[in-house]
């Protein structure tokens, strides 16, 4: 039976297991403390469906809260049952938080509190705790992505590479250099062209690659999508196959043959930047992200950056500003550009 576990995967409860867990939250116990709730939504819905880094970022949140939540350092009352948590409390814990952690906060405690409402319906009568609050002001989003010279610049890089590597396979007749270095181009494409997170990219396996998708993609929130790869995207990955051989299991493989990690992909992105020369390029996962999402939005339209993003229509025009966000050059280069406006 599956344990529950926190984001590091140490056990929180060892003696308690998911199906034990969900009998309680069918309401076969008198009273499940807000701690449980806590274990309950990070086991059942945040592990289910987040990337660790979110799913550390929320139990962070929620420790925190439950933490105040159950000593006296809300309003002189330790220990009180979850039905009595009320907005003015919500209020309160989030007075002392900065903006951007007070959204961030407040995102957590809205999700986790629906999670309790609908597990056991009424639980708080006073209605929902989050309820009134409003999300505070954030400074606007300044854009981080590459330009079309350093993506350029990378590709040729990526491409030294592997010329480089194929003289050094040609004289020693070993070939794992040559294959890290089809493997990294093979990377740095199918994030340009499909604007995937990091975490999506190291989930993949190889069945997932069918002709001009990948299928099945699983994204925030659990969702499933098909992401269309563009030809410069598939060239590179049929390129990386050819290397990689036909056996199943994941997509993007280590020196020992297991799934590439996060940091793994971070390393490949980094060596093939240092190929690139001066200026130096400073290049993570989550940039090359912010790039697509930016030249899908300028070239197609911010609806087809929502699409490619995997955020859902509902929440994802909140968070779509951070990848697309116009910077104010490029705001005065519009403006001019627009002869009608001075004549």
């Amino acid at each position: 039976m599956d344990q529950i576990t926190d984001h590091q995967g140490e056990s929180r409860r060892p003696g308690l297991q998911v199906p034990e867990l969900r009998a309680v939250l069918r309401g076969e116990a008198q009273t499940v403390p807000l701690v449980l709730w806590e274990d309950a939504y990070l086991a059942l819905d945040v592990a289910a469906a987040a990337s660790s880094r979110t799913a550390g970022a929320k139990a962070t949140d929620l420790r925190r809260w439950v933490s105040a939540y159950e000593s006296a350092e809300l309003d002189g009352h330790p220990l009180r049952p979850v039905y009595q948590w009320t907005p003015p409390l919500t209020r309160r814990y989030l007075s002392r938080f900065n903006p951007p952690l007070r959204h961030r906060s407040l995102s957590t405690l809205r999700t986790f509190a629906r999670f309790i409402e609908r597990h056991r319906p009424r639980s708080f009568p006073a209605g929902d705790p989050t309820a009134g609050i409003s999300w505070p002001r954030l400074p606007e989003p300044e854009w981080k992505g590459l330009s079309p010279d350093q993506v350029q610049r990378l590709r040729h890089a990526a491409l030294l590479r592997i010329a480089e590597a194929d003289r050094h396979r040609r004289r020693s007749g070993t070939v794992p250099k040559h294959r890290h270095a089809v493997r990294d181009r093979a990377i740095l494409e199918v994030m340009l062209g499909a604007a995937l997170r990091v975490s999506e990219l190291c989930s993949l396996d190889l069945v997932q690659f069918e002709e001009r998708h990948l299928v099945d993609v699983a994204r925030k929130g659990g969702r499933l999508h098909t992401v269309y790869l563009p030809a410069r995207a598939r060239d590179a990955l049929a390129e990386y196959l050819a290397v990689r051989g036909g056996r199943r299991g994941p997509l993007f493989l280590s020196r020992t043959r297991r799934r590439l990690g996060r940091t793994s992909v971070t390393w490949a992105l980094q060596a093939i930047a240092e190929h690139a020369g001066a200026p130096p390029i400073h290049v993570y996962p989550h940039l090359l992200r912010h790039t697509a999402l930016r030249a899908v939005a300028e070239q197609g339209s911010i609806q087809a950056a929502l699409r490619l993003s995997g955020h859902s229509p509902t929440s994802g025009t909140r968070y779509i500003a951070r990848y697309v966000s116009t910077t104010q050059e490029d705001l005065e280069r519009v403006q001019e550009s627009i002869a009608w406006v001075h004549q």
